[in-house]
């Protein structure tokens, strides 16, 4: 959003209607730079990036939610939680504040839309805020280490009973994600390590590492990854036809 719109702290309205006043905020202050002079413009640029990244990204929002709300996924009432408003507040915030990275930024689409649904938490819960704030602090390397992780231990296709080499984790995950270069998943190993989202590795020259039950993700780290899994079972099931 433009850096004079603020994401305010409890939006009001139903969550349709605050996602589309903030896509008019965003095209308002495009169409404004366009009468700016030269100099204007060019200091500038960075914030049209990041009001056209926010303005796609709101749409799209706005399209899934409206389809999960007519299909009865999403409840009427859900809108005038404390959890709706903290998430999406939460949500605008990060878009207010930086070029939004559209990897996170699918991330906490995931959650804010999954938490609506109520199937994985209840409307109580503080974990689809906490989720939200980790997920803001991720980076595009740590989350495609994160999912490669989870998907590997989805599949179970790996035995972990004995002490491994952190060296074959690494050349895995490298593989299977893209990253390809060993040293590149260490490096975002090791800041996922401190977020307590994976486990850590022992022996003194630190070569070892415990898989566990979930392939080193930490319980945290286990729970993120289920619960964004849970957006693609849920878009899935609404997308398939209503009977009668």
């Amino acid at each position: 959003m433009p850096q004079n719109e603020t994401a305010p702290e409890h939006p009001d309205g139903d969550t349709t209607s605050i996602l589309r006043r903030t896509v008019q905020s965003v095209v308002a202050g495009m169409s404004g730079l366009a009468s700016s002079d030269r100099k204007e413009v060019i200091l500038s640029v960075g914030r049209v990036f990041q009001a056209m990244v926010a303005g796609k990204f709101l749409s799209q929002l706005e399209r899934e939610w409206e389809d999960l709300r007519r299909k009865g996924r999403i409840k009427d009432d859900y809108d005038s939680t404390s959890q709706s408003r903290a998430c999406l507040s939460d949500l605008l915030r990060y878009l207010d504040s930086e070029v939004p990275d559209e990897k996170r930024l699918d991330l906490l689409k995931k959650i804010f839309l999954v938490a609506a649904t109520e199937e994985v938490s209840d409307r109580e819960s503080h974990l689809p805020q906490q989720f939200m704030q980790i997920c803001r602090n991720l980076s595009t390397g740590e989350i495609l280490v994160l999912v490669t992780t989870y998907a590997v231990a989805d599949q179970k296709d790996y035995k972990s009973s004995a002490p491994n080499e952190a060296q074959t984790w690494l050349r895995l995950i490298g593989d299977r994600s893209g990253l390809k270069h060993e040293e590149l998943v260490e490096l975002h190993e090791q800041s996922l390590m401190e977020k307590h989202l994976l486990t850590r590795r022992f022996y003194g020259d630190r070569s070892g590492v415990s898989l566990g039950k979930h392939f080193r993700l930490s319980n945290l780290g286990y729970e993120l990854c289920r619960f964004l899994a849970h957006y693609d079972k849920e878009t899935e099931s609404a997308a398939q036809p209503s009977d009668g």
